[in-house]
């Protein structure tokens, strides 16, 4: 009777080794992230705007082993510009204008990394398709005369290819991102011009 228990015990321990090993190497689906990204949108690549701060939330869940990340970012910043132009309904036969304009781009981007996740280095690659809310707003004068504020608002679709490196920090990632922002404004303000960005960005990147 004794080694008959004996004789089940041991079969037992055998055949927990696998599913224990089996266990451990499991991967999870998907690791979720959020993160936060600061740095500068040079609009005037692009357009007239003046270089503006810019800060980038993020949040979203990576794939395939941490390999392929998809996020939702919201971004944000205010670009001003300021100039003259001859019109000889005004004394003075000139105006000048002072313009800002704020950038709200909700988007869905979906990044690769090149390198094995073992590393304490990466770099990857992505595009998504975004959606641009602005807002102009331009005060006018004509020598010590206001013309007075007017406002425009628009919204487009536009798109935004990023490239970046990190650095595993913790229970996150340090990193540095490139990201090109591609669209376009057609207002009674600003006529057709560009709404593109490149923007050079610095962030932490938090798994849980």
């Amino acid at each position: 009777m004794r080694n008959k228990y004996i004789f089940l015990i041991v079969t037992m321990l055998m055949l927990s080794v696998p599913a224990v090993g089996a266990a451990q190497d499991k991967q999870p689906a998907f690791t979720p992230f959020a993160g936060l990204k600061i740095g500068g949108a040079l609009h005037s690549v692009f357009s007239e705007l003046d270089p503006a701060a810019q800060v980038e939330l993020e949040g979203g869940v990576s794939l395939l082993g941490n390999r392929l990340d998809v996020a939702l970012q919201v971004s944000w910043d205010r670009s001003a510009a300021s100039g003259s132009a001859s019109d000889d309904r005004f004394d003075t036969g000139a105006v000048k204008w002072e313009l800002d304009q704020d950038f709200l781009m909700i988007g869905v981007v979906a990044r690769y990394r090149f390198l094995p996740m073992d590393k304490p280095y990466n770099a990857y690659a992505g595009a998504g398709p975004r959606l641009l809310l602005m807002r102009t707003t331009v005060n006018g004068t004509s020598g010590d005369g206001s013309l007075g504020e007017n406002t425009q608002t628009e919204t487009r679709f536009g798109a935004v290819l990023v490239a970046g490196g990190e650095y595993r920090l913790g229970p996150g990632d340090l990193l540095i991102e490139l990201a090109l922002g591609i669209g376009s404004i057609d207002g009674l303000i600003t006529g057709q011009s560009s709404a593109s960005a490149l923007s050079v960005l610095l962030g932490y990147r938090l798994r849980f």
